[in-house]
């Protein structure tokens, strides 16, 4: 039976999981081992001097809320996972971009009057703060988390080893390299990546197959995982592709 491995934090990994058809979560066996671990870093932050937020994750979403940032702060999101856990967590959230650089480019537009804050985690992508505050939008930055990596669990090492088939939906550049560095075995491997950054890290393993979301966001990827499930690449044999 085809192993669903899943390298998002537990909860995370849990909701991508829930989110499946019926039908595709019976068809798999689900494998959680997660690759990195979100850690709260000991930070405060006076949000008086701010006039609003820009959250890229939901890591983001909780750390806000961990901080007690006013909730009548506007709050700018990147991707429609995001925009909907700051909007459950109490925000008027605005998704302003399905990237950091569409984010850019909307709040380059928009000018907000009061300086911006981007609550990030220690490893971040798209230099945000700085692309903002040079377009003529004044935007300051805090890292309130940090991604500390993580190795495989003995499930998903026997699962990566084994002769059935492994199909692994990978989230972030960061998660992918890490996956890279550590997969060792020999099952045959699909891999669906959110964008093509989080695909070029895993470009010189051996897999069966590696396909890129249509689009960065949850949805994409529940999509093409529901889509790989049922492909062909399911047949007998242990040849990669690549």
């Amino acid at each position: 039976m085809t192993s669903l491995l899943l390298t998002r934090p537990q909860s995370a990994s849990q909701r991508f999981l829930d989110g499946l058809d019926a039908k595709v979560r019976s068809r798999l066996t689900p494998v959680i081992s997660p690759l990195i671990e979100i850690v709260a870093l000991n930070e405060t932050v006076d949000f008086e001097d701010y006039g609003g937020l820009i959250i890229t994750s939901a890591n983001g979403v909780a750390s806000a809320v961990r901080l007690n940032a006013p909730r009548d702060m506007p709050c700018y999101c990147v991707g429609s996972e995001t925009t909907r856990a700051a909007t459950h967590a109490g925000w008027e959230a605005t998704m302003a971009g399905r990237n950091a650089s569409e984010l850019v480019t909307s709040l380059s537009e928009l000018r907000p009057q009061r300086p911006l804050l981007h609550l990030g985690g220690k490893h971040r992508r798209g230099d945000i703060a700085s692309r903002l505050s040079a377009a003529g939008c004044p935007t300051y930055e805090k890292t309130v988390y940090d991604q500390q990596l993580l190795p495989f669990t003995e499930q998903a090492l026997k699962a990566l080893d084994g002769t059935s088939p492994v199909l692994v939906p990978l989230f972030s550049p960061r998660t992918a390299r890490q996956f890279a560095d550590l997969h060792k075995g020999r099952a045959p491997l699909c891999i669906a990546a959110l964008s093509p950054a989080v695909s070029e890290p895993l470009k010189h393993l051996y897999y069966r197959e590696l396909q890129v979301c249509d689009q960065p966001d949850a949805r994409s990827m529940t999509a093409l995982v529901e889509k790989m499930s049922s492909d062909g690449w399911r047949v007998e044999g242990d040849e990669a592709a690549h």
